[in-house]
């Protein structure tokens, strides 16, 4: 019987240790390891519609080149092939305290903003920065759009590079770095035309001009945020409130030689969609002399 009543003492002792070894109690909506959990001091959303604008005109005008190097490089209308993207898109700003931060560096660990798809209700979580936008993250788009062609005219030849993966830099938006402010500013992207060229300048285009990340999405284009603050201690905190954003499908335009504009934007049928059209001029001589989409 003392063997029995020995072995429940060391249980409850050893039971006790465990407990111990927690410097704080957890507690919501913070959980609380070692130290001085994070404080969330304010949560801002701000939502805007940009416009954002990218010369394609080089793509149009060695378009045929890689294909046939013989092929001339074309002369195009007006300002050339430019595209305009408009698109949601939503700054998060999180404003965060943390006592164990200090003159060595910021205590926090992360800073995130999770939302559901709405096509499957898989969580998807923003991280947010407080890097004066100084950090550069790898963004790419598909397709040929991307491709650096150079041509000698002389010899009749032509030589086009496709960008490697990641070619495109991409920033936090994050202004003012070490202020304890943690932002993302972050595109919201819905666009779907069925011209897979448009959809990829679209994409492309967002990264390019505004060095934001595309989040492109189906379906419903309401979500709905959890605030998540760690500290490098594994202490959690979560904002109380769930920030709300109605994002917008977008739209497309493409302005500037309308024969380009027609065949590598606007139609998956060039011909007869884009025949008559004026631009893409070619070289006296050349099959393209009177314009591409005239001999379409």
């Amino acid at each position: 019987m003392a063997s029995k009543q020995a072995s429940v003492a060391l249980l409850v002792l050893a039971t006790g240790l465990v407990i111990g070894c927690s410097k704080t109690a957890d507690t919501t909506p913070e959980r609380r390891l070692f130290g001085t959990p994070p404080t969330i001091e304010s949560v801002t959303f701000t939502p805007a519609t940009v416009h954002a604008t990218c010369d394609y005109s080089d793509y149009a005008r060695f378009s045929f080149c890689a294909e046939d190097p013989s092929a001339p490089p074309f002369t195009l209308d007006g300002v050339g092939m430019m595209i305009t993207a408009n698109y949601s898109d939503l700054t998060m700003t999180v404003k965060v305290t943390d006592p164990d931060s200090g003159p060595s560096g910021s205590d926090i660990l992360l800073v995130g903003a999770s939302y559901k798809l709405p096509e499957n209700n898989v969580e998807n979580t923003i991280v947010l920065f407080d890097d004066g936008s100084k950090n550069s993250f790898p963004g790419s788009a598909d397709g040929q759009i991307n491709r650096t062609c150079t041509v000698d005219e002389d010899a009749g030849t032509c030589e086009c590079v496709q960008p490697p993966k990641g070619n495109r830099s991409l920033l936090s938006g994050d202004t003012t770095a070490g202020d304890e402010t943690f932002t993302r500013r972050f595109a919201f992207f819905g666009f779907k035309s069925g011209i897979k060229n448009q959809e990829n300048a679209f994409f492309d285009c967002i990264q390019r001009a505004e060095h934001e990340a595309p989040f492109t999405f189906s379906g419903d284009p309401h979500f709905q945020f959890r605030i998540d603050v760690t500290d490098k201690s594994g202490n959690l905190t979560t904002w109380p409130d769930r920030p709300q954003f109605d994002a917008t499908t977008g739209t497309f335009a493409c302005s500037g030689d309308r024969c380009a504009c027609c065949i590598f934007f606007e139609t998956t049928t060039p011909s007869p969609d884009c025949r008559g059209l004026p631009g893409m001029i070619g070289p006296p001589g050349s099959p393209y002399e009177s314009g591409v989409c005239m001999t379409l």
